[in-house]
């Protein structure tokens, strides 16, 4: 009799234990989150740059050019938002205007980074950038559901 209690106590204890809440020293998602938005558009800048120039192995004048893409982005980026915090609805024409000038801002940072990254370089950063969109769009129908 004892040591069937002495087990059911063992057991019971490993499932506590097991069942401990999350750790102090991991950050949360949303507390990542609301530390990004706090960030200037020189910092994002200087981030994206910095994580580019460790994939595709940058040079020094490579990712000095990139920073400038990068920076151009940020800003625009940070003006879409508080226009979008201005006014919330669009009408349909705003709409198709705002879709089409994002969709030309696109195409022209792509041939920014055409002409300052190789061919190689290029190549990489293009299936980077499509796995990572494939990854948000999933993400985005998963939030959806």
């Amino acid at each position: 009799m004892k040591k069937l209690i002495l087990i059911i106590l063992v057991l019971f204890s490993c499932t506590l234990v097991a069942q401990s809440g999350p750790r102090k020293s991991k950050m949360k998602a949303g507390d990542a989150k609301e530390e990004i938005k706090d960030w200037s558009p020189e910092q994002r800048a200087e981030l994206k740059t910095k994580k580019m120039a460790l994939h595709l192995d940058l040079t020094e004048a490579q990712q000095n050019k990139i920073y400038a893409i990068e920076l151009e982005i940020a800003k625009n980026r940070l003006a879409m938002k508080e226009k979008r915090a201005e006014k919330k609805e669009l009408s349909s024409d705003e709409r198709y205007e705002a879709k089409k000038k994002m969709l030309d801002a696109k195409l022209q940072i792509k041939e920014q980074y055409k002409s300052v990254l190789t061919a190689e370089q290029f190549e990489k950063w293009q299936k980077t950038h499509k796995r990572r969109k494939g990854r948000k769009s999933a993400k985005l129908e998963k939030n959806k559901n």
